[in-house]
């Protein structure tokens, strides 16, 4: 299947995960605010990223568990953030 889709770099994927929390974040009550937040949001990115990248080559069967954790760590993002219960 992958020569009908271009392979899409992972760190676009992990700025569009981010960009997508950030946007869901700035309309909820947030619990982190001024540096507390910007420094917490970009360790996150960095970290999505990084994960994103190093899980690059791993094998198809491992597609789905990796991308499992991407989505909890999208979820600990916004609920670190946020003043929200689970």
């Amino acid at each position: 299947m992958s020569e009908f889709f271009p392979e899409i770099p992972r760190i676009y994927t992990a700025f569009a995960e981010w960009l997508a929390c950030i946007v869901y974040i700035s309309i909820l009550k947030r619990r982190l605010n001024g540096w507390r937040f910007f420094a917490f949001i970009g360790g996150v990115f960095i970290l999505q990223a990084v994960f994103l990248v190093v899980t690059r080559d791993l094998p198809i069967v491992f597609w789905v568990p990796s991308m499992l954790v991407a989505v909890g760590m999208m979820f600990l993002l916004i609920y670190i953030c946020c003043d929200i219960t689970l």
